[in-house]
């Protein structure tokens, strides 16, 4: 099958990465930026806080406390430690769960990401600017 991703972003990255998991499966990644996660990079002060070990549908509050309870029992704050722990990311956390990179950078983050793209299945597409239209220039 092939798939389409809009946007390489750290969403956009990681539906592609879990979608690449089945070797049947052709991936497009296109991001309109000339970089992949470009705002990644300054999230958290440009510290990326990449979860809190605290994550848990319980200490969600709102008029819809239960909304996070599919996502967090899919993928919960455990799982994103291990799956960037494999990717060579180390993590540090703080007072309150804060988990952040070990380096406190969060182009740490954006490169595990980006190397983790390299996979024979992902074809990664970015923008470039051309003079009256839209064309995206193969990346890898």
């Amino acid at each position: 099958m092939t798939i389409a991703v809009i946007g390489a972003g750290a969403s956009g990255m990681m539906a592609a990465l879990t979608a690449a998991e089945q070797p049947e499966n052709k991936i497009l990644l296109f991001e309109r930026q000339a970089r992949v996660g470009r705002k990644l990079a300054v999230t958290g002060n440009g510290r990326c806080n990449l979860t809190n070990t605290g994550a848990a549908p319980e200490n969600y509050h709102g008029a819809q406390p239960d909304f996070a309870a599919p996502a967090l029992a899919a993928f919960p704050p455990e799982a994103a430690l291990r799956w960037f722990a494999a990717h060579g990311l180390m993590t540090v956390t703080e007072p309150g769960g804060r988990v952040y990179p070990l380096s406190n950078a969060a182009n740490s983050v954006v490169d595990v990401l980006r190397f983790a793209l390299a996979r024979p299945n992902i074809a990664l597409r970015v923008l470039s600017y051309c003079a009256y239209q839209a064309c995206f220039t193969y990346v890898r």
